[in-house]
């Protein structure tokens, strides 16, 4: 059995839960989940709804990812777009980025 991890790369508070979720359910899941949670700023879900006991965190278990959403911050980051999202201003708006083939 290999074992796997994940690596965050920058959460809000759903994708951790989503981490958990995923985790708690791969049964070669062995390596620690990255989290870099004292980086962010501000979050979408609450700290206290992740608690750390003895490097472990208990699976959320409420509904969907298991967590309470704060609506009120989704209404104050939402944005209507995105300009020049993953790729540099200088590229054209016809020319999308293409997955390269191997």
């Amino acid at each position: 059995c290999i074992p796997v991890g994940l690596h965050s790369g920058g959460e809000l508070g759903p994708s951790i839960s989503a981490y958990i979720q995923m985790a708690a359910a791969t049964p070669n899941m062995s390596l620690a989940l990255d989290w870099s949670w004292e980086h962010v700023a501000d979050v979408l879900v609450p700290a206290a709804q992740f608690t750390v006991k003895a490097g472990m965190v208990d699976v959320p278990m409420g509904a969907g990812l298991g967590v309470e959403i704060d609506i009120g911050k989704i209404e104050r980051y939402a944005v209507s777009e995105v300009p020049f999202s993953y790729r540099p201003p200088s590229a054209s708006m016809e020319k999308l980025p293409t997955k390269p083939s191997y």
